[in-house]
């Protein structure tokens, strides 16, 4: 049983050390986020950035919105879900200052890296939407977030169907939600985008479907996929070809 048990504690130890692994390039998160590299860069690392203003040019340092990253210069799985939270509040007209003021709020309230991918937050979220302005001290930190003009609901309801949660930390993606069969895991396949339950990667799946004129019905025989999961690899690895934000 005692063996049993430190096995047990091993794999727990491997998955959750998979969350923190720098896994993803910038420009890997960039497409996955539809954000462009040099914001996402900034983003986790900080840097100068040149600002032209009535004629006169100056740089600015930018601090890192999330966590720096890895050493590396990439990102790790929760850089990741962190990232993809924010370019969500930024489509609902979040200010990033805003945006980083919260993080290092929630940083301290919470006492942990990468709030923005804890369960707790978002429980946090869901608890304190409901109260009336000005009638609990956690109000400032919903002002803060949301500059008083966006509800979290709609948000909060879109992470819930998209993230998975294991040991109160974001352990899968589903960028397409998890009705669909694409889905991003730090301990299967390094990371990369496979079919749910298949560990296979949409990338190959994506290649072949090319490779066959098209043909849904060859990947299918091939992968041994239905119709429906091979129309989501698709919809999912097209959709990395968008043009960035």
């Amino acid at each position: 049983m005692a063996a049993w048990n430190d096995a047990g504690q091993e794999v727990i130890a491997a998955m959750v050390d998979a969350l923190h692994v720098d896994a993803y390039e910038p420009s890997f998160v960039a497409r996955l986020t539809h954000l462009q590299p040099r914001r996402v860069r900034l983003w986790l690392k900080g840097g100068d950035v040149l600002v032209t203003r009535r004629g006169e040019r100056r740089v600015y340092h930018i601090a890192p919105v999330v966590s720096e990253g890895g050493p590396g210069g990439g990102a790790s799985f929760l850089d990741l879900v962190e990232v993809r939270f924010i370019s969500e509040l930024l489509r609902h007209g979040v200010s990033l200052q805003s945006i980083r003021r919260a993080y290092l709020d929630a940083r301290a309230r919470f006492g942990d890296d990468h709030p923005f991918a804890r369960l707790r937050f978002f429980t946090f979220g869901k608890s304190i939407m409901v109260k009336e302005p000005h009638k609990g001290p956690d109000e400032d930190f919903i002002e803060l977030l949301t500059g008083g003009q966006l509800a979290m609901g709609p948000i909060i309801e879109r992470f819930g169907r998209e993230v998975n949660y294991g040991k109160s930390l974001a352990s899968e993606w589903w960028p397409l939600t998890k009705e669909r069969a694409v889905v991003i895991d730090p301990v299967h396949a390094f990371g990369a985008p496979t079919v749910a339950g298949r560990n296979l990667k949409t990338a190959n799946v994506y290649d072949l479907y090319l490779g066959e004129g098209r043909d849904i019905t060859a990947v299918c025989r091939y992968y041994g996929l239905t119709e429906r999961e091979v129309l989501d690899v698709v919809e999912f690895e097209e959709s990395l070809q968008r043009k960035a934000a």
